[in-house]
């Protein structure tokens, strides 16, 4: 049995990932409603990352008030 390259190192620019595993940016809803990130969120987030992703980008967050929000459905 071969080992899969899906489970090896990949480099992008000076960062290197553990494997090739991304977690695209998803709406878990778990932001606050002015874009800030919550516990929740974080906590959200750690979970993945301890599941072995290689790669998270995190969702709905915004550094500027003036960058607009997505409300829920």
């Amino acid at each position: 049995m071969t080992s899969s390259v899906l489970f090896t190192p990949v480099g992008i620019n000076r960062m290197t990932l553990k494997n090739r595993i991304v977690m695209p940016a998803m709406a878990s809803y778990h932001a606050a409603v002015n874009g800030e990130a919550t516990e929740k969120l974080i906590r959200y987030h750690e979970e993945r990352a301890k599941g072995g992703c290689g790669l998270i980008i995190p969702e709905f967050t915004s550094v500027d008030a003036d960058s607009g929000h997505c409300n829920p459905i």
